[in-house]
């Protein structure tokens, strides 16, 4: 399941074809800190 990291971001990690591991993340939003560039 998605799980917050200590770093803002909601991860998921899915596993694929051939040992692979694959994180899916999104950055949430912070009130702290600079804005988010991108």
């Amino acid at each position: 399941p998605p799980t917050r990291t200590p770093w803002n971001s909601l991860n998921s990690r899915l596993d694929a074809p051939a040992d692979l591991q694959i994180t899916v993340f999104e950055e949430l939003p912070t009130t702290e800190g600079p804005p988010a560039t991108g």
